[in-house]
């Protein structure tokens, strides 16, 4: 999406080239902030709105000085909205900064990426597996800080040769649900 367009229908005040510009940035700032900040989708969408409106209030009053960086400018304050919720959401206005801050590690915003699709096609190709492999990979996805020598055991295989497995069941997955997404 090229943001200058966003900021000249702004201020030509062309409405239906901004709902369509806003309307293909409105999921984008959901999804930064489900998947960055670990927000709930509600409040995801609730603070992105808010963000937009703000947007479109300080390109109005030409605010944006630089609208090359308008982008990050966007992010910048979808952040902050998000953040503004959580700080007023806590009761006496004390805030947890772990936790009101807290931004998700890469491994914890690819779980929050995965939509409801990808969950469903990934439980197909579980189905698909074979008994031996569809419980081995099971345990793992119940509990996945299980010790691989508990693994191991209760297969009775070696411990390298769980994690060889893990390694292959977790690819075979990857691309059975990359298959599947694609037709």
């Amino acid at each position: 999406m090229n943001y200058t367009q966003l900021i000249e229908a702004i201020r030509e005040d062309d409405s239906k080239t901004v709902n369509v510009l806003l309307s293909s940035l409105y999921p984008v700032l959901v999804n930064y902030l489900c998947a960055t900040m670990n927000a709930g989708t509600k409040d995801a969408e609730d603070c992105a709105q808010e963000a937009m409106i703000t947007v479109v209030e300080n390109i109005r009053n030409n605010g944006i000085r630089n609208p090359d960086s308008i982008f990050s400018y966007v992010i910048t304050v979808t952040r902050h909205a998000y953040l503004r919720l959580r700080r007023d959401d806590v009761p006496g206005n004390y805030v947890d900064f772990e936790e009101a801050y807290h931004v998700a590690e890469p491994a914890d915003q690819l779980i929050n990426i995965l939509d409801e699709e990808r969950g469903r096609l990934l439980s197909e190709c579980i189905e698909e597996l074979n008994s031996e492999n569809r419980e081995m990979i099971m345990m793992w996805f119940e509990d996945p800080d299980r010790p691989t020598q508990e693994v191991a055991a209760r297969f009775k295989i070696t411990i390298n040769n769980a994690w060889i497995r893990k390694h292959r069941i977790t690819n075979k997955l990857n691309q059975c649900v990359e298959k599947k997404l694609s037709s």
